[in-house]
């Protein structure tokens, strides 16, 4: 085993037992947050985050479970809010997000952002952004409001005007550049990749540092073939092989396997297979370890949705199908679980088991997010060549979705549903 491996597991053992915080959270209910933080004269803290999203379950059983938050629990009413389900609509319509998780910090007179993280952070970061959260004027925070409220064009002007005039402190620019390529990622995905590698060696190794590199590789692989996305992956892979070899860098399991990730992807698009697969190798001994040294299921299925990947990318089916079954006696109620054995067992070329997985993944799914399982249903059907039967579960979706908030449907599940619809010979609607 590689020394940078054996130290990155020390760490991760020595950090793998989540402990409990005295924060209480409000579930579900910004009604009563809201009225809560008006009577006792304190903003509203608000984790949005959703039950399919590793990263939120990352937060939640690793960091915003940690003692060094405890000094903050009556600084703030605490509010948890769960991107699919439909009770929320309202919040969304108003608070539009389309990273996960989101943080926000509220104003709960005047229901306005007052300050914005999007993606995760470590225990000092969260203690930090929560314990300073204020309505300021500087152009982090600027930008932050106007991403917050999806005025994409203003918050990429915002951001770069504080780079051109320079910021100093490597904290803060990470997080102004970060703000930058979110925008840009969302507007303009030729510039998120071309410009955005030209500015990756001022970002630090922290989390979004790590999600600044992930957005640029992300646009990049939608660039077309040519020398030009030749040099920006290899440009990429570059930094990121720094960031993964960097044992000190503050990043949880969940964010030094997404870099290991995108550093083998990015090695894939590249050709270069025995990178790749090195890349794979290591990002599974991470995982394994952690899904190991995790002291509750909960805790443990954090790291699912990663080594499904890794175990799909080996062909290693069985070790996919018995982890997600652990997790689904763990959690009968959870969606996630049926839902990618379902996406594995297609993958295997079982369809009939498949449907069945599918099925309860169904009988619990909510939300927008519903009409991914939907998509997956549609698929096997269509696979087993069963057209009719995909047929009637689109029109089924149809009817579904038609109730749902478009705040709670994000376009990249819309666009999914759709191809799968066609697959089945239904035109869109």
């Amino acid at each position: 085993m590689s020394a940078l491996l054996l130290g990155a597991l020390t760490a991760l053992v020595t950090a793998a037992a989540p402990s409990a915080s005295s924060i209480r959270w409000v579930e579900d209910d910004w009604p009563a947050a809201r009225a809560q933080a008006k009577r006792e004269k304190k903003l509203v803290a608000v984790d949005v985050w959703a039950t399919w999203c590793h990263t939120c379950l990352s937060m939640k059983n690793y960091v915003l479970t940690e003692p060094e938050l405890a000094p903050l629990a009556k600084q703030h009413v605490w509010l948890s809010l769960d991107y699919d389900l439909e009770k929320n609509a309202k919040f969304f319509e108003r608070h539009p997000v389309s990273v996960f998780p989101t943080f926000l910090v509220l104003d709960p007179k005047t229901d306005r952002v007052v300050a914005r993280w999007a993606g995760s952070g470590s225990v000092e970061q969260m203690r930090t952004f929560f314990a300073h959260a204020a309505a300021g004027d500087d152009p982090l925070s600027q930008g932050e409001r106007a991403l917050a409220e999806d005025l994409l064009p203003e918050a990429r002007k915002i951001f770069e005007r504080a780079l051109a005039a320079g910021i100093k402190d490597p904290a803060v620019r990470t997080r102004v550049l970060l703000g930058w390529i979110e925008a840009l990622y969302q507007l303009d995905k030729t510039a998120c990749a071309t410009r955005g590698v030209d500015a990756i060696q001022q970002v630090d190794d922290t989390s979004q540092g790590a999600d600044y590199a992930s957005m640029v590789a992300y646009c990049a692989f939608e660039l077309p073939e040519g020398p030009k996305r030749q040099e920006v992956l290899h440009r990429l892979a570059v930094h990121l092989a720094k960031v993964a070899a960097n044992d000190a860098a503050p990043l949880a399991v969940d964010d030094r396997s997404a870099v290991w990730g995108t550093l083998a992807e990015i090695y894939d698009a590249l050709g270069d297979k025995a990178r790749a697969d090195g890349a794979w190798q290591v990002r599974l001994t991470l995982l394994e370890a952690a899904a190991a040294a995790a002291k509750t299921p909960e805790a443990r299925a954090t790291f699912d949705y990663h080594r499904m990947e890794v175990y799909l990318h080996f062909g290693r089916h069985g070790d996919a199908i018995e982890m997600l079954q652990a997790s689904e006696k763990a959690q009968p109620k959870d969606f996630n679980h049926p839902w990618r054995q379902a996406q594995v067992y297609r993958d295997k070329g079982d369809l009939e088991a498949g449907l069945a997985a599918i099925d309860r993944a169904l009988a619990n799914g909510y939300g927008g997010r519903k009409l991914r399982l939907y998509s997956t249903k549609i698929g096997l059907l269509v696979a087993a060549g069963r057209a009719k039967e995909a047929q009637a579960v689109v029109a089924e979706a149809r009817r579904m979705i038609e109730g749902l908030s478009e705040a709670q449907v994000r376009p990249g599940w819309r666009a999914e549903f759709e191809a799968a619809a066609k697959s089945a010979g239904v035109g869109a609607k």
